[in-house]
């Protein structure tokens, strides 16, 4: 049992509150996501997409680009998985 505790304590990554976001055993990326209803940045292991807070202002193309790629990459990490669940596949069975 101990050994069973030791590897489930090594698998989880973050953990806040009743919530899992991430493990080892299922590393999740951020992913261009094309779709009927999307197109944007998105997570490869649930529903979340990345939603601008607003325009995209800044001095020059560079600085606009860098403010998007830090929000998204923020908004990336702090999600949680469990929170934006994909839909189950109907059974062909």
């Amino acid at each position: 049992m101990p050994a069973l505790l030791a590897y489930a304590s090594l698998l989880i990554l973050f953990h806040f509150g009743h919530d899992w976001t991430y493990t080892v055993a299922v590393p999740r990326k951020c992913v261009w996501v094309e779709s009927e209803n999307v197109q944007g940045f998105g997570c490869s292991e649930c529903n979340w997409v990345f939603k601008p807070s607003g325009a995209l202002v800044g001095e020059s193309l560079d600085k606009m680009k860098q403010r998007y790629e830090a929000e998204r990459d923020k908004e990336f990490t702090a999600h949680v998985c469990v929170r934006h669940p994909r839909a189950r596949r109907p059974k062909t069975e």
